[in-house]
């Protein structure tokens, strides 16, 4: 969506191009009460993702357009992590009251690049998305990227729903 041939996108093309996107499917939608998130890509070192991937520039997606924000923390770890910036720090510049879902996958490290490997989540995954999901006050869905082992991702639904039937 981000990247139009051979040269890349600025970034008022790319909210005007976002516009054009919504405003289509506004009106190929126009009986359905639907309302329109934007997911934070995962960062890697190549220049169309320098934009898409800054959080500035996802909250003025979000405040132009009346979006919510779809949340991926994996993209976000990796973002952070490519980009050589503290997790932290990266994060909270989101606007996290816009968020209306959040995707929880493991990512991994391969050489110096961290990876969207949709692997199994474990204990500190959990803890971090607990702590995420404070400061997400609209916060309405949950989904876990998983697609390796029915079993396992069953487990996890588990995990997810004894965290979630604490609030």
């Amino acid at each position: 969506m981000f990247y139009r041939g051979e040269s890349i996108m600025t970034e008022d093309e790319m909210i005007a191009n976002a516009g054009n996107n919504l405003a289509y499917l506004k009106t190929a939608l126009p009986d359905r009460q639907l309302s329109f998130a934007v997911e934070n890509n995962n960062y890697f070192p190549l220049a169309t993702y320098d934009i898409v991937t800054d959080p500035e520039f996802i909250n003025k997606l979000l405040t132009t357009f009346e979006l919510d924000l779809l949340l991926d923390i994996a993209h976000a770890i990796i973002s952070a992590g490519n980009k050589k910036l503290a997790f932290a720090d990266y994060l909270g510049k989101f606007d996290l009251t816009r968020v209306r879902q959040i995707h929880l996958s493991k990512h991994s490290i391969k050489g110096d690049l961290y990876v969207d490997s949709h692997l199994e989540l474990v204990a500190s995954d959990w803890d971090l998305f607990e702590e995420i999901k404070k400061d997400c006050p609209n916060l309405e869905f949950v989904t876990i990227e998983y697609y390796k082992d029915i079993n396992i991702l069953l487990s996890m639904s588990l995990i997810l729903r004894n965290i979630l039937s604490h609030d």
